[in-house]
Parts: C-alpha cells; structure tokens; sequence
C-alpha cells in the first residue's frame, strides 16, 4: 500500500476554519519525558525503575499566518480565550484527527507587516485527546 504525505490538513479553532501559511503547521504532544534510574540490592545486584515526569508534559499547536484585519481580530480572542482555546487538526484521508483542548497563548506574537511576512501564533496546553 502506497504512503500518502500529510501536507495541508485542516486546522480549526473554536469550531473555526483558519487558512494558514502552507508548510507552517506543526505540533508537539505533551507526553512526559521518561526517567529511568537504577536501584540497588547490594553486591552487584541492580534493578530499574521507570517514571513519567509531568513536569513539562505540555502540547504545542504552532502555525503562521498574514496579518490581516481578521487574523489579528481572531488572534486578540485567543490570547483572552485562556485555558479554553480548542484545536483540531485533521487530513482529508482521515489519517489524522487531533484535538488539543485547554489551550492558551502563552508569549502574544510579534506583529509584523508587509505582503510576504506571516505571524507565527503558538498555543501550549492539555494533552491531545
């Protein structure tokens, strides 16, 4: 069976359908980092132990778009939508289907102007459900 490449899926917030800048759609999952360590019985007897640090188990959503009157309307939303921002991420072949609730915009972007700049928008939060 031939492997198709995930190239342009959707990406909605808030039951919205934002156009994006191709190629800049990327996301994290929050899973935790594993940590490993190892215990003694005495002599040269060892064992391991395995744990999850939830520490930084945080999903990312981060995308580019234009700067134009709506997106800084939608984009002044979201950073007041805190902790309530929904993503889904999905591809037309049914490949994917992501949702990322709980999501905030942690740092607001910079704004730059002008026909060939984009505003990169990155939302952290829950994990992928």
């Amino acid at each position: 069976m031939a492997e198709q490449i995930i190239s342009n899926p959707q990406l909605i917030i808030n039951d919205e359908l934002i156009a994006y800048t191709p190629s800049s759609l990327k996301y994290v999952k929050n899973t935790a980092k594993t940590v490993i360590k190892s215990l003694t019985a005495g002599g040269e007897s060892a064992i391991t132990v395995h744990s999850k640090d939830v520490t930084e188990a945080v999903s990312q959503v981060t995308f580019s778009f234009k700067a134009t009157t709506t997106n800084i309307e939608l984009l002044d939303f979201w950073v007041s939508n805190t902790a309530k921002n929904v993503i889904e991420l999905s591809s037309s072949n049914g490949v994917i289907a992501l949702a990322f609730i709980g999501m905030s915009i942690e740092e607001v972007p910079e704004m730059e102007f002008g026909a060939d700049k984009d505003i990169e928008v990155t939302f952290k939060g829950d994990p992928i459900i």
